[in-house]
C-alpha cells in the first residue's frame, strides 16, 4: 500500500512525538515519585519527633500525665495515620488508640493503605510499631509507640498535592501534543504542497511542456536544489529541442543541396537544355563527393560513438605526430602557421584517432582563419601534454559555443555555405579526444577570433 509524503510525514512524525512526550512523562513521574517518597520519608520521621516532643512537652507542663491532653495528640495523629500507644516507666498503658476506638483506627489506616497502594505500588505496606523512650531532664518517664504502615505514610492533603502534579504535568503533555501536532501538520502540508508542485512540473515537461518554470522557492534546502534542477532541466530540454530542430534542418540541407544541384544539372542535359562537357560533368562530380565525403564522416562518427569502437593505444611521440601533420598537411599560402612544437613529448595514445582530431581542428582552423595568422603550439604541462589552435576569423557568438561540438551544427544561421563542410568535422574531433580521455576547450568572442585546446593526459 502507497501513501502520500504528507500523510507518512504526519505518521512518523506523530509516532516520535507520542513517543517523546509519553516517556518524557514517565519519566517525569519517575522522578517526581521519588522526590515526593523521600520528601515523605523525611517528613514522616519529622512528624514521629514532633509526637514525642509533644509528649515530653505535656509531662513537663502537667508534672505527669495528662490522659486527656494524651487523647487529643493521639487522635490528632490517628488522622495522619499514626496509631499511639503509652506507657508508664513501669510499663503500665496510659493511653492506647487502637483500645480506644479500633473501628477508627482500622477506617483510617485501610484508607490511607488503599490510597498509598495506588500511588507506590512497590511499597512495603506491613505494619510496623516503634517504641521511644519518654525523657525528661535526662530521666526516663515512659515509652511511646508509634504504629504506622510502611517507612512513611501521608494524609489527604499530601495525597492531593501529589494528584496534582501528576495532573498538570499529564496537561502538559496534552498540550505539547496538540502544539507539535499542529506544527508537524503544518510543516506536512508545506512540504507535501511544494513537492507536489515539483512532482507536477515534472510530469509537465515528461509531456512536452518544456516552458515549465516552478516559480515558488522552498526554504528546505532540498526541495529548492529539486526546484532548481526541474527548472534547469526543462530549460535545457527546450534548448535541446531546437538545437535538434535545427540539425534536422541542417542535415536535410546538407543533402539536399548537393541532390539539387545534380538533379538540376542531369536532368538539363537528359532534356537537351545543356550539351554534356567536361565542365558540366565535372560540378555533379563533385557534389558526388561531396556528399561522398558527409556520409563518410557520418559513417566515422556513428564508428566512433558506438559502444564497440576498437581503441588502439600505445606509446606514441606526440612531437612528431604534430611535426608530421605539419609537413603534410600544407594549408592554404594566405594562412600565415606559427608552429610551436616542444620536443619529446610521449604519452600513451590511440594515434590514428588523436591525429583525426588535429587534422579537423587545423583544417577548422584554417576554414575560418580567413587571410590572418594560425598559431599552433604543442607544450608539455603539469601532468598532461596540451594542443592550442588560434585563429584570426570572425570568432563565436557565445550562445553558440555550448553547441559548436554537436552534429550539423553552425553558428552561421544563414546557412551561408562559403566555408563548406557539413558541420560534423568538431563533432568528431571531440569523439576522438575523449577516446583518449582528453578534453577539448573553446575560448571565442565575437570578431575577436578563436582558440581551440587539446588537452590529454600524459601517461
Amino acid at each position: 500500500m502507497k501513501i502520500s509524503i504528507k500523510k507518512y510525514w504526519i505518521f512518523i512524525n506523530s509516532i516520535m512525538i507520542i513517543a517523546a512526550i509519553g516517556l518524557t512523562v514517565f519519566i517525569s513521574n519517575a522522578y517526581l515519585k521519588s522526590k515526593f517518597k523521600d520528601y515523605m520519608i523525611m517528613n514522616s520521621d519529622k512528624e514521629v519527633r514532633s509526637i514525642i516532643e509533644e509528649v515530653e512537652m505535656q509531662y513537663e507542663g502537667n508534672g505527669g500525665w495528662n490522659k486527656e491532653y494524651l487523647k487529643s495528640i493521639a487522635l490528632r495523629s490517628l488522622s495522619d495515620g499514626y496509631i499511639i500507644t503509652i506507657k508508664q516507666d513501669c510499663g503500665k498503658v496510659i493511653w492506647d488508640t487502637e483500645s480506644y476506638d479500633e473501628g477508627q483506627c482500622k477506617i483510617i489506616l485501610d484508607d490511607i493503605e488503599r490510597d498509598m497502594q495506588g500511588v507506590f505500588k512497590d511499597r512495603d505496606a506491613s505494619y510496623k510499631k516503634e517504641t521511644y523512650p519518654v525523657n525528661i531532664e535526662g530521666k526516663n518517664v515512659g515509652l511511646v509507640e508509634i504504629g504506622r504502615v510502611g517507612n512513611f505514610s501521608y494524609g489527604q492533603n499530601e495525597l492531593w498535592f501529589f494528584k496534582s502534579l501528576n495532573s498538570a504535568l499529564l496537561g502538559i503533555g496534552i498540550f505539547l501534543l496538540f502544539i507539535l501536532g499542529s506544527i508537524v501538520y503544518y510543516l506536512s502540508v508545506k512540504i507535501s504542497n511544494s513537492i507536489k508542485e515539483v512532482t507536477n512540473a515534472a510530469e509537465r515537461v515528461a509531456e512536452g511542456e518544456f516552458n515549465t518554470q516552478i516559480t515558488t522557492e522552498s526554504n528546505i534546502v532540498e526541495i529548492e536544489t529539486l526546484r532548481n534542477s526541474i527548472n534547469n532541466m526543462a530549460y535545457s530540454l527546450k534548448e535541446q529541442g531546437e538545437v535538434q530542430k535545427r540539425i534536422t534542418a541542417d542535415a536535410a540541407h546538407e543533402l539536399r543541396s548537393p541532390l539539387a544541384t545534380l538533379q538540376s544539372h542531369i536532368e538539363a542535359m537528359i532534356d537537351g537544355v545543356w550539351e554534356p562537357s567536361v565542365k558540366r560533368l565535372d560540378v555533379c562530380h563533385k557534389e558526388i563527393m561531396r556528399l561522398k565525403r558527409l556520409v563518410e564522416d557520418l559513417w566515422r562518427l556513428s564508428k566512433y560513438e558506438s559502444q564497440n569502437i576498437v581503441i588502439n593505444k600505445k606509446k606514441t611521440n606526440i612531437s612528431e605526430l604534430v611535426r608530421d601533420i605539419k609537413n603534410v598537411y600544407v594549408l592554404d599560402d594566405n594562412n600565415n602557421q606559427v608552429w610551436d612544437i616542444e620536443e619529446d613529448i610521449y604519452s600513451v595514445v590511440d594515434k590514428d584517432k588523436l591525429h583525426q582530431a588535429i587534422v579537423n581542428i587545423l583544417q577548422n582552423a584554417h576554414k575560418y582563419g580567413e587571410e590572418g595568422e594560425i598559431q599552433i603550439s604543442l607544450k608539455r604541462r603539469d601532468g598532461y601534454f596540451e594542443l592550442s589552435f588560434i585563429d584570426q576569423g570572425p570568432g563565436i557568438d557565445e550562445e553558440d559555443l555550448p553547441y559548436i561540438f554537436n552534429r550539423f551544427y553552425r553558428g552561421d544561421k544563414t546557412r551561408e555555405r562559403s566555408k563548406g563542410g557539413a558541420g560534423i568535422g568538431l563533432t568528431i574531433a571531440k569523439k576522438c579526444v575523449e577516446v583518449n580521455e582528453g578534453e577539448i576547450v573553446v575560448n571565442s568572442k565575437k570578431n575577436n577570433g578563436s582558440e581551440f585546446i587539446i588537452k590529454i593526459p600524459i601517461k
